[in-house]
């Protein structure tokens, strides 16, 4: 049997072996047909040349000028079967006719056949006809149906070998479970053979179903059952590629836990006379001593201390480490002593340290009010960075509270300025950290607003307000540091552009918006030149935004001619983290920023 065109399996493809048929040579129609007129004016008529036999073994030519001729089926047709009509055909001056049509009435229902040319002969081409029989169709009343069209006033149509029967080589839906047809010889498809991709194995994989195979498209791999288990297809291993670069050093992992203590060494040789150990405690009192002999006169006493009841005090200055005090009491050194509790007592270094502690974060606490009542300053804000930096050119990089729509729009936000890059001006509208995973699907995904920092931001947020008061981009990705970035930049875009980069940040969203002709606007890897070296920076080519056949994120795709550059692997890569390595997977170690203005 040879199929053309392509065919479409949506169950598994069961190879089993040649030993099974269900043809039939039964032919369903009556014996005699019916004929019915066509249009008026037209003299139509139909005639039969009888050859010694009735119309259904050959011997008959049906010929028809104009009209329908109608055969009753001598049985009700089996749901979940496939019936087939086999006929030939041709006129009486046109070898190559094919103006026919043939439908089956069942009940109410008129089901039109899609005949096809099986082979061509000097006198009648050969056609032929299936149809499976579903559950409206089954065990009611039937008629074959066949009308001549594309006739010339001087041609009549000629049919003979009318024969609609059970297909052969066609198993019945009970015959092998899960399996719905069955062939049992060679068979021939002229085009594609497409297995419907499932996600999980449609059948049960035993001696029942073993040569069965299916598409998993979870893994991208073909499946054959072995009587046993399912089995993944693998081909022949492929020649080893060359070396690839040497990746970035990771990160230092956790200490490992402590291993067993091993068994003793050896005893070493003996090592160098260690140090003097500590005093050790004070022995028992020993008995009393003779006397000794009397010593040297000493030193004469000072009268300068005065002995109390509970303290003793001078009127003279004391000095500790210092022969020659300053001050009523000079220490050289180090003194030991408790916190102050009183105003006129010695501070200690314990006690100045924790001052100092708590008066540094009410200094922050201040710092970061007084940020804030700057913000609210005129000439602090405005629609966008670059106003803000027209009005005050001397504005230093940093956060600053912006209102794109204006007063009654959308409240005002906070926004990180960069005030110093590529002229100035750019706002940060979105931030990607190096620690979300995989690729996000649409713009709403991610947070209203993104992070006020450009250095290894932690907020996955993206600006999703008004854009008409922008008209530039610089996308960076691949981000190691506020330096270190894959950038590009696009100039003097329309409100429209400005959205469809800013959908590139969502493969869903991206995919949506292009429509038509659309394709993401155009862009430079060169600020001061201002020139658009890069069609549709989005992709290449333009519709296509796939990497190795993953959807990805990002306007800029495959633009450095050296490596491939994205913002993050789409949701068929969700375990991978960060910013895309140009020419490597994401690895949690990269972030990427997106600056309008």
């Amino acid at each position: 049997m040879k199929f053309v065109k392509w065919l479409l399996l949506t169950s598994p493809l069961y190879l089993i072996p040649n030993s099974y048929s269900s043809s039939s040579d039964t032919n369903l129609l009556s014996d005699s047909w019916q004929f019915e007129a066509g249009k008026e004016g037209n003299s139509p008529y139909a005639n039969e040349i009888l050859n010694g036999g009735s119309q259904n073994d050959g011997g008959t030519t049906v010929i028809l000028q104009d009209g329908t001729l109608v055969w009753d089926l001598s049985l009700g047709l089996q749901e979940g079967s496939v019936y087939q009509l086999n006929l030939d055909a041709g006129t009486s001056n046109d070898i190559n006719f094919s103006g026919f049509t043939a439908s089956l009435k069942v009940g109410d229902n008129l089901v039109p056949l899609l005949v096809g040319l099986k082979s061509t002969g000097s006198e009648f081409n050969a056609y032929q006809a299936q149809l499976e029989i579903s559950e409206e169709l089954a065990d009611a009343p039937a008629q074959l149906i066949i009308s001549a069209t594309e006739l010339t006033e001087d041609s009549e149509a000629q049919f003979r070998n009318i024969v609609f029967s059970p297909a052969p080589n066609v198993i019945p839906n009970n015959s092998t479970p899960g399996f719905s047809h069955f062939f049992d010889s060679n068979a021939e498809i002229n085009g594609a053979l497409r297995l419907t991709p499932q996600s999980i194995a449609p059948v049960l994989c035993d001696n029942s179903t073993e040569g069965s195979m299916y598409y998993d498209n979870s893994t991208s791999s073909l499946f054959l059952c072995d009587g046993i288990a399912w089995q993944p297809h693998v081909g022949l291993p492929g020649e080893q590629g060359p070396q690839g670069e040497t990746g970035p050093q990771g990160e230092t992992g956790p200490q490992g836990p402590q291993g067993e203590i091993g068994l003793t060494g050896l005893q070493g040789p003996q090592g160098d006379i260690g140090p003097q150990g500590p005093q050790g405690e004070i022995g028992l009192t020993g008995p009393i001593g003779a006397t000794g002999p009397q010593g040297p006169q000493g030193v004469p006493g000072t009268t300068l201390w005065n002995d109390g009841v509970n303290e003793v005090t001078t009127q003279v200055d004391v000095g500790i480490g210092t022969a020659n005090p300053n001050a009523a009491l000079e220490v050289i050194g180090n003194a030991i002593a408790d916190d102050p509790i009183a105003s006129n007592h010695l501070v200690t270094k314990s006690y100045a340290d924790h001052q100092i502690s708590q008066l540094t974060a009410t200094i922050n606490v201040l710092t970061q009010t007084i940020n804030q009542l700057q913000a609210q300053i005129n000439d602090d804000t405005g629609a966008s960075c670059l106003e803000i930096l027209t009005n005050n050119p001397s504005s230093p990089s940093g956060v600053y509270r912006i209102d794109p729509d204006g007063i009654g729009g959308h409240p005002s936000f906070e926004a990180y300025c960069d005030m110093e890059t590529d002229g100035g001006g750019w706002t940060l509208v979105g931030t990607y950290p190096r620690t979300s995973a995989g690729g996000i699907d649409r713009l709403t995904d991610y947070g209203a607003m993104p992070d006020t920092s450009n250095n290894n931001p932690s907020i996955l947020g993206l600006y999703q307000g008004d854009v008409s008061v922008f008209s530039e981009v610089r996308e960076q990705v691949s981000c190691t540091s506020v330096t270190n970035c894959r950038t590009v930049y696009g100039f003097d875009f329309d409100v429209g552009e400005m959205e469809l980069v800013r959908a590139t940040w969502a493969y869903a969203d991206l995919n949506d918006s292009l429509t038509g002709s659309i394709v993401p606007p155009n862009c430079t890897t060169n600020y001061a030149g201002g020139v658009l070296d890069r069609n549709s920076c989005s992709s290449r080519p333009a519709r296509s935004v796939t990497v190795n056949g993953n959807s990805v994120n990002g306007w800029q795709i495959d633009i450095f001619t050296s490596s491939a550059c994205w913002l993050a692997r789409g949701n068929f890569r969700g375990n991978l983290q960060g910013s895309a390595r140009c020419s490597g997977e994401p690895n949690g170690s990269r972030w990427a920023l997106l600056w309008f203005k």
